[in-house]
């Protein structure tokens, strides 16, 4: 995990009330792969709504759904097949291709949740298993190949960072400024050049 998207990923968390630790990155031996990087998240405003995914209607998560969680472990995946090349769209199909072949890989990455005892992930029923991509394909079959490869690895629900960038700068401006991180002082000021305009995140793409 990078430092740009564990950041965002941190505020996306605590400006929504959880508490956000990093969870220990225990090395794999070789032949098993390596653990994907993750964080825990808790919802220090619990209301019980939603003990799993089992409520949850669609496998994409948005910002509105983050209330109703509780608890999780949130991986992250997928980010070395876009940083430092081109813009690619979410139903290009050789980014589609190749996130697929990261998924089969092996030696490849590995969940925390599929080793036991791995990180204290060995958890409950009702704590989510959620995965942080850069972007999600929106058109069949790939789509549906994505989704049905990720539920076969034990993920319940998926974030990608369009999501997560497009909350973060609708709240930025409701922040007061000692609180803002690193991460948030960037897009406050973007948005504040007019840089970004809420959900149409066209200087992001994807």
């Amino acid at each position: 995990m990078t430092d740009e998207v564990e950041g965002f990923l941190k505020d996306f968390f605590e400006v929504n009330g959880f508490l956000v630790g990093r969870a220990v990155m225990d090395a794999l031996p070789p032949k098993v792969g390596r653990l994907c990087p993750c964080l825990r998240v808790r919802n220090l405003r619990d209301s019980g709504r939603m003990g799993g995914s089992q409520d949850m209607h669609s496998f994409q998560r948005f910002s509105g759904d983050v209330a109703r969680m509780t608890s999780a472990v949130v991986a992250v995946a997928g980010f070395e097949l876009v940083l430092g090349g081109k813009t690619l769209n979410a139903n290009d199909r050789k980014y589609v291709q190749a996130f697929m072949k990261s998924l089969s890989a092996k030696p490849g990455f590995v969940f925390p949740w599929e080793i036991d005892g791995a990180v204290g992930v060995a958890s409950a029923k009702a704590e989510e298993h959620l995965l942080v991509i850069p972007m999600l394909p929106s058109a069949e079959p790939s789509r549906g190949d994505v989704i049905q490869a990720l539920s076969r690895r034990g993920v319940t629900g998926v974030f990608t960072m369009r999501t997560i960038l497009d909350h973060l700068i609708q709240r930025v401006e409701q922040i007061p400024a000692e609180q803002l991180s690193a991460s948030l002082r960037i897009l406050s000021l973007l948005r504040q050049m007019d840089l970004v305009k809420g959900s149409q995140l066209d200087l992001f793409g994807g």
